[in-house]
């Protein structure tokens, strides 16, 4: 993703944040179908806007892998669960953005995915779920062609220590579906990155 599109992005999920709209019943009753009891527990205590976002993503990747398991459907669903444990809101999470890992609070929020996948791991998450969280595991089928066909782009994780950093738009391999959420960069009908 070029460095406009990444902050076209950023300011489209950043707008979106502000709203404290809880998502609808049905996406709540949805997402709870994919979801182990312990992992439903930790999306509920996900913020209204993490979890109408993870509906959003875990609907384009079902849209792109309609075989997908209970554990992909669960690790898509529950991509940014680490962050519960910085305590951000949309505000501390722009400024922990901005200047990066320099706080503790700032390096929780940048560490989200191995936090993510500690957390799902104590609460008895398959070991796919987990995997896919940390941005490891198979393929699972979802390649290049199939994103494009349903113009639906991606963000890959780079194999940092963080695991945190993006690579170019179509730069590198997905490494799996590479923490999911990450995965699948939400696009309008014009292949527009929302």
């Amino acid at each position: 993703m070029s460095t406009l599109g990444g902050l076209g992005h950023l300011a489209r999920r950043f707008a979106t944040s502000l709203s404290r709209t809880p998502p609808p019943p049905s996406d709540l009753a949805w997402a709870h179908t994919h979801l182990l009891p312990a992992e439903a527990g930790l999306w509920d205590r996900m913020s209204v806007q993490d979890r109408r976002h993870s509906v959003l993503v875990a609907r384009r990747f079902a849209a792109l892998m309609p075989a997908a398991t209970r554990p992909q459907m669960a690790a898509a669903l529950l991509h940014d669960i680490g962050k519960l444990e910085a305590g951000l809101g949309t505000w501390g999470r722009v400024l922990a953005t901005i200047v990066g890992a320099r706080t503790p609070r700032y390096r929780c929020y940048h560490d989200h995915e191995a936090i993510g996948a500690a957390m799902l791991a104590d609460a008895g998450s398959a070991p796919e779920t987990v995997a896919l969280v940390t941005g490891h595991g198979p393929a699972a089928g979802v390649d290049a062609a199939d994103r494009d066909q349903a113009g639906v782009g991606r963000h890959a994780a780079v194999g940092t220590a963080r695991g945190c950093a993006r690579a170019a738009d179509g730069a590198g391999d997905m490494g799996g579906v590479v923490g999911v959420g990450r995965a699948v960069t939400e696009r309008d009908a014009t292949g527009e990155v929302l």
